[in-house]
């Protein structure tokens, strides 16, 4: 705090002694003005009468809070009969006390004077809650302040009756007659039967005296015998080892200013450490530079925070999950907790429940009865209780329910309602509550069809068969499968895993190892980087969509404005050029859809330096495609799981009827010839195994994140593995089922134009944009065609880009639990912030951006994540531990013969391997005939490294949190490790987060966890503890 800032606070203390005119008011209506002042001592505030000349004192030991405003029953009651009006809101200031049971409602003539009051008591209320026993035992002033609340006749004496009153009533201390007169008279030095401060000061400090630590002081000290009770002290090697081998007793050091969240805590090892400490805890000055700890010092060590019986660290977290029934827990309960005053007469009060919740109550009771107008209600039945609604009360301690305690909070409602407001108050609960839940699937099918959804995309149908005919055909299946097998479907089936064992989505899941908690992001990130320019691809979708709601196709002539000279046009075999009379030749085919989509749509300009301003219609379809994509996931999978239902299947139904109608067309046998032709050559080839790895992770969606973002809403014990089969069946079938339809148009379109099935295949965005809108345009009933083709497209994109999107929204929601309340917001925000970033894809030069991305964004950066996961769950968290983790959901180990041959063996191998095959081979990308420039490769590895680089900084951190924490000798039994291995050991094991998210499902080894940070480290290595909830795996080979 700044000197200044001291000043101005002495400054209102010093006035507030004074006093001030404050307006008192009444739930009734009545007020009185009076002036209030603050005690000298700082004690307590009161206020004159003019028939005494004192009133009641509030003792600010005692005041819970200060709320400014109107936020309380009584002036809301005031407001409500227009007593008081919303423009003196800000001259009103309500002081609770006594554990919220009594209030005082006050208001001031102007602002200054409230700003006053509410700062000066705010500061003397944090300033006597911030004192333990081990700062206040010694603060003068705070145990005057006793004697003066002692003191009823305020001679600043306390007589032997008051005193002895004192300790029963204030301080809860009952002396036996004999005992209480000895220390009397040992201290009232005058024998008058009063004490003055300073007697009374003495007083305390004999009856604080402990012949307990008396005794345990002589275990540990030389010569104690010959020492008494006032002599006898520690030195700084005898504490070393009281501290050491006694207690087990750690330092903690803050990293933030979040006092109850992030620490460090260091064990004692050094001289210089227990010198700090008796130079903090000893009163006598010569005794401090002695190095010597006397009984009152040893006392005031122990009573520090720090120092006390119960771990500091679990006294800030929650140290027990709660798992056993609740009779097995002392829990801070409440009785008739709605009751503000008498039980009779009184009033069903919210600020009731706040005044318990806030005190620590981790139990509070409602009474419920049927409402007259259909609302439940909580009162005292059959008495003059006045009643108070239901709603009301949940909605006024939602925001209180944590702030004093972490635990969990037991509403015990007796019900006497019927089963019509019975469901009122479980919608009630939900609406309010239920925001700081996650969600569940509501249905089995509902996490199955978007797993449909989010696997199988555009790169089924306009990637896959296009890969195939380029890289051996039907000898492409035989790479394909291997990497299907032996890298996606075990990738597949460990994030599952993961995402439902932890209900948590990629950005915290990863918490099974301290080092590799950056994992989660940089998966998290990759999906980030995809949602950008995937949603590009529905753009172009609903453009298509939009301009296929014709009689004639736009693309199916040349006589428009964006044609040029070279377009060619084909009609019954025949070539036409536009223009011909002016060209010399034709050699080089240009068909109106590549002119419609380059000129057209896209306004493409010859470079990215050119890049140019959006266009409108490009940006008017991305805003309605975020549109469509927020409108179908703002409420989470609540809504986005019922859209599903229809756009997971309806490709199905499509593609179905195109292969239908394709093979009924002259030329598709042909089509379907050159799909499935083998090319045995090809396979030797090293770029046919990394595009099938390529083909295999995009479309699977693995290491980017949405499959644990949509296990994590699965059911705890859900059978995810059989969905796992189905799925990649599915979507392996649908890859190779698509390009029947693909390539049976396109056969037709060879015969059509005479032209060799090579030149009219292309791939990626040419294949659903050029080649096959070309194919359309000249089969009967083209524009039908069209429009369910583009709209097909459309659910595609769209599914995968539900799940793109809740990687991001649900890790943001995990990360930071307090934003689940406004879920809503975070997923509008996600889509107007990804909606402006893809906006420059929509300019002329954008296209150049989205190649860029493409090529970039998804392939070096997954694999690297891909190969992390097969090590991090096969070696470093244990494979043995996973399996056991997968156990407690589907009560066996499935197929772990397979598993361990994949995570551990042809996983790991196949993904290094596959990885630096594509940085040795990689070729700068084109876009046509352009080449980058430098700056735009730059660009692109830019956004290889923004999600890779999580991975070394958070490893970096935790590596660094590790050394400290480790570097002792505090640790007896591996003091010859070296310190690196201590830390390694430290930083690889899991997270204290880590293990099933839900209480309900923390069972087995995960059934009691108390502290697994400096503790568990300890336990594990020391003892060799089985324990504990993480045991040291064998498989990260190190034999301690």
């Amino acid at each position: 705090m700044s000197l200044k800032k001291i000043e101005d606070l002495n400054r209102i203390l010093t006035e507030l002694k004074i006093g001030s005119i404050l307006i008192k008011r009444k739930r009734n209506g009545e007020k009185y003005s009076r002036r209030f002042y603050l005690d000298e001592h700082e004690d307590f505030i009161s206020y004159y009468q003019s028939e005494k000349i004192f009133a009641q004192s509030h003792y600010i030991r005692e005041i819970d809070e200060i709320r400014t405003g109107f936020h309380t029953l009584t002036f809301g009651e005031l407001l409500k009969q227009q007593i008081v009006h919303s423009d003196d809101e800000k001259l009103a200031f309500s002081i609770f006390y006594n554990n919220y049971r009594d209030e005082l409602h006050l208001m001031t003539n102007d602002e200054q004077t409230r700003y006053k009051w509410v700062l000066g008591l705010q500061y003397l209320i944090d300033l006597h809650t911030t004192k333990g026993q081990g700062h206040i035992i010694h603060d003068t002033n705070w145990i005057l302040s006793h004697l003066r609340f002692g003191d009823k006749d305020k001679s600043n004496t306390i007589t032997k009756p008051e005193c002895q009153q004192l300790l029963a009533d204030s301080l809860n201390i009952e002396l036996p007659e004999d005992v209480f007169e000895k220390l009397f008279q040992e201290t009232d030095k005058n024998g008058e039967g009063i004490l003055t401060p300073d007697e009374f000061i003495n007083f305390f400090h004999v009856l604080a005296r402990r012949i307990d630590l008396y005794e345990i002081m002589q275990k540990y000290v030389k010569n104690a015998n010959e020492q008494t009770i006032e002599t006898i002290c520690m030195n700084i090697n005898e504490l070393l080892y009281f501290l050491r081998t006694v207690q087990n007793q750690n330092i903690i050091t803050y990293t933030s200013k979040q006092f109850n969240e992030d620490f460090t805590v260091q064990p004692i090892t050094m001289y210089k450490q227990v010198q700090e400490l008796i130079n903090k805890f000893e009163p006598n000055i010569e005794l401090q530079e002695k190095g010597l700890l006397s009984l009152d010092g040893f006392r005031n060590l122990l009573l520090f925070e720090d120092f006390s019986l119960m771990k500091p660290w679990c006294s800030r977290r929650p140290y027990h999950d709660m798992t056993r029934p609740l009779n097995d827990y002392y829990i801070n309960a409440s009785h008739n907790t709605y009751l503000f005053d008498s039980q009779v007469s009184g009033d069903s009060n919210p600020e009731a429940y706040n005044r318990a919740l806030r005190s620590g109550c981790r139990v509070v009771e409602m009474d419920c009865y049927d409402g007259d107008d259909g609302q439940p209600i909580v009162t005292h039945k059959f008495t003059f209780v006045k009643p108070c609604s239901f709603e009301s009360i949940i909605r006024y301690i939602e925001p209180n329910l944590f702030k004093a305690s972490p635990y969990p909070v037991i509403l015990s409602i007796e019900n006497h309602c019927s089963i019509i407001q019975q469901k009122e108050i479980a919608r009630i609960l939900k609406q309010i509550l239920g925001k700081e839940e996650r969600e569940e699937w509501d249905r089995p099918m509902e996490f199955f069809l978007s797993l449909i959804g989010c696997s199988i995309g555009l790169g089924n149908v306009w990637r896959y068969p296009y890969m195939a005919f380029k890289n051996g055909g039907g000898a492409f299946v035989i790479p394909y499968f291997c990497v299907y097998f032996l890298i996606g479907t075990p990738l597949f089936f460990l994030e599952m895993s993961l995402g439902q064992f932890t209900s948590s989505g990629s950005a915290a899941a990863f918490k099974m190892s301290r080092m590799f908690k950056g994992l989660g992001w940089a998966t998290a990130i990759n999906s980030f980087l995809v949602s950008i320019y995937y949603n590009i691809i529905i753009a172009w979708c609903l453009f298509y969509f939009f301009a296929s709601f014709r009689r004639k196709l736009q693309w199916s002539d040349c006589g428009n404005w964006w044609n040029t000279e070279q377009t060619l046009l084909f009609s019954n075999s025949t070539v036409f050029c536009n223009n011909i009379h002016n060209r010399t030749n034709c050699t080089k085919p240009i068909f109106p859809p590549e002119e419609y989509f380059d000129n057209y749509v896209l306004r493409r300009s010859d470079s990215l330096d050119n890049i140019g301003s959006p266009s409108w219609s490009l940006s008017l379809c991305l805003l309605l495609a975020w549109i469509l994509v927020g409108l179908c996931i703002i409420q989470g999978i609540k809504s986005s799981g019922k859209v599903v239902y229809f756009t997971a299947l309806f490709p199905y139904v499509v593609i179905f009827a195109l292969i239908i109608r394709g093979v009924t067309l002259p030329g598709a046998q042909a089509g379907i010839t050159f799909y499935l032709k083998p090319n045995w050559n090809k396979i030797r080839e090293l770029d046919v195994w990394i595009a099938a790895a390529n083909q295999v992770t995009f479309s699977l969606s693995v290491a980017f994140g949405p499959l644990l973002g949509y296990a994590s809403f699965n059911k705890f014990n859900a059978n995810y593995l059989r969905d796992c089969i189905f799925v990649t069946a599915c979507d392996c079938f649908t890859s190779v089922f698509a390009g029947f339809a693909i390539f049976s148009i396109l056969g037709y379109m060879s015969f059509k134009t005479g032209l060799p099935i090579e030149q009219v295949a292309k791939g990626g965005p040419g294949l659903a944009f050029i080649a096959y809108p070309q194919a359309l345009s000249i089969m009967p009933g083209g524009p039908f065609w069209a429009v369910i083709f583009f709209f097909m497209l459309l659910t595609l994109g769209l599914d995968s880009q539900f799940a793109f999107a809740d990687v991001i929204i649900s890790g943001l929601l995990d990360t930071f639990k307090q934003l689940r309340r406004h879920k809503v917001f975070v997923t509008i925000s996600y889509c107007i912030v990804c909606f402006f970033l893809a906006l420059p894809i929509c300019a002329p030069g954008g296209i150049y951006l989205f190649t860029l991305m493409n090529e970039y964004a998804s392939n070096l950066s997954v694999f690297a994540c891909a190969f992390i996961e097969f090590i991090l769950i096969a070696y470093i968290y244990g494979f043995n531990n996973f399996m056991e983790d997968i156990r407690m959901m589907l009560g066996k180990r499935p197929l772990e013969p397979v598993w361990f041959f994949t995570w551990c063996i042809s996983g790991p191998i196949m993904t290094i391997i596959i990885f630096f095959s594509s940085v040795i081979r990689f070729r700068t990308p084109t876009e046509g005939n352009y080449e980058y420039p430098a700056y735009a490769n730059a660009l692109g590895w830019l956004m290889v490294c923004s999600s890779l680089i999580f991975i070394p900084s958070i490893m970096i951190y935790e590596l660094i949190k590790a050394w400290k924490i480790t570097d002792s000798s505090h640790y007896p039994v591996i003091d010859n490790m070296p310190h690196y291995l201590r830390m390694l050991v430290y930083a690889s094991k899991p997270d204290i987060e880590w293990g099933p998210a839900k209480i309900e499902n923390r069972y087995g080894r995960y059934g009691s966890k108390t502290d697994q940070s400096t503790s568990q480290y300890q336990s594990d290595i020391k003892h060799g503890n089985n324990n504990s909830a993480f045991e040291l795996d064998n498989t990260f080979h190190l034999e301690l």
